[in-house]
């Protein structure tokens, strides 16, 4: 006997669960503590230090889906972070 697709699928005609939301790198970073939102500036700030051939600015910080709040409030930390990582690489 041939099965419909209706009896194969428990969601046929009902309705579908709601779907998750996707979050960005900085959203899981926020819901981890400061430690992992300076891990990640810093990351950002090596990433576009390399990628652009000069440094990163606050708006390239913002463009990464940074708050300005917690630019202001890390960025020293996560500066001398990425400094160490560059410093280490060399």
């Amino acid at each position: 006997m041939r099965h419909s697709i209706l009896m194969k699928d428990p969601f046929a005609g009902g309705r579908m669960p709601p779907r998750l939301p996707v979050l960005t790198p900085v959203e899981k970073a926020r819901m981890s503590g400061t430690k992992a939102l300076v891990d990640l500036m810093a990351a950002t700030m090596v990433e576009r230090r390399s990628a652009l051939n000069g440094g990163c600015t606050e708006d390239d910080l913002l463009m990464a889906g940074f708050k300005q709040a917690e630019i202001d409030a890390h960025k020293m930390a996560a500066r001398q972070m990425a400094m160490r990582q560059v410093n280490e690489a060399a």
